[in-house]
């Protein structure tokens, strides 16, 4: 016992200090074995219980052209809302156990009457069941409840920011929490500027919420040739049939006539995938961007932009069955 033997010929104030650096030591050991030896099994175990989820990411589409390199067919930027559960999962549990307090509270199953601690004793010793307050199948419905209340509180703050009306569905959010819980819930779309303006500067005190931007298509001649580009149409299953199979696949539009179904494939370019790191929960705990989208190809045309206005404007002033 060295350490010992130097500590007690040292002063007073030195062998204190000593006294503490090995405090300090034994404390920092105790954790590091709590950690690696005595908990491990917890943290392993939590390992186990998640899990990752692969979401395709569709590519920005090609543009369109005239022959004069004027914009036929664009992208434009869309503002939405979008509700994260797994942020709100405090907030259930929160809710929940007030709306069980409340139906125990109704059906007079507060706390028991005090019949004395030799009674209590006792009955603990003969395994005695209180009777059930609350039914499984009553507890679903709780939680059902408790979650709908939380996210309609949610959705309230936000509509009477921007001065919108939403009806959220039960039925809806329900679909959403038994089949894409790890995806952000969209709550309001088409964003006008003035709204995105305020909830730039207000939606940082809403927990859970958050602004995304996504790319939609647009047409900045409006009509002009439009039977000549055609449409798109939302399509959520399409993909290479070599392509991995995935969890959740993101909104898709592909070509529904004219050029947009023609050349659809290289306006299409090739869609990206996301890594989503689930718990047990089924909640989302993290996500990473494992396969960049690789934007689709351009498309240039032959259409003379002022010849086919001119002709537009031609059959448009005459009157019966004509067809150019």
């Amino acid at each position: 016992m060295l350490v010992l033997d130097q500590l007690n010929k040292g002063e007073r104030g030195l062998r204190a200090l000593a006294w503490i650096g090995v405090f300090a030591f034994l404390t920092l050991f105790a954790g590091v074995a709590n950690i690696q030896v005595l908990s491990h099994r917890r943290y392993e175990q939590s390992l186990l219980t998640q899990s990752y989820k692969t979401v395709r990411v569709p590519a920005i589409r090609g543009k369109i052209y005239a022959r004069s390199n004027k914009v036929l067919a664009d992208n434009a930027s869309r503002f939405r809302v979008d509700l994260y559960l797994e942020e709100l999962s405090r907030d259930f549990t929160v809710e929940y156990r007030r709306l069980r307090a409340e139906v125990i509270r109704v059906r007079g199953g507060g706390k028991p009457a005090d019949d004395g601690i030799w009674a209590r004793f006792m009955a603990k010793l003969q395994h005695k069941k209180s009777p059930t307050l609350v039914t499984e199948e009553e507890t679903e419905m709780l939680w059902k409840q408790a979650r709908y209340n939380v996210v309609s509180n949610v959705i309230q703050q936000l509509t009477s920011r921007v001065g919108v009306r939403y009806e959220l569905s039960q039925k809806q959010l329900q679909n959403h929490w038994m089949q894409d819980r790890a995806l952000p819930f969209g709550v309001l779309s088409n964003l006008t500027p003035q709204q995105v303006a305020v909830l730039t500067e207000q939606i940082w005190s809403i927990r859970g919420v958050a602004m995304e931007r996504q790319p939609i298509r647009s047409y900045p001649q409006k009509t002009l040739a439009a039977h000549v580009l055609g449409y798109l149409r939302p399509d959520n299953n399409v993909g290479d049939e070599d392509e991995d199979p995935y969890d959740y696949r993101m909104r898709d539009f592909s070509g529904g006539t004219g050029l947009e179904a023609a050349f659809d494939r290289d306006l299409r370019g090739s869609a990206g995938a996301k890594r989503i790191l689930v718990n047990s929960g089924g909640y989302r705990v993290g996500e990473s961007m494992f396969s960049e989208p690789v934007p689709g190809k351009n498309l240039y045309t032959t259409i003379d932009l002022d010849v086919q206005i001119a002709a537009e404007k031609a059959l448009a002033s005459v009157n019966g069955d004509e067809r150019g």
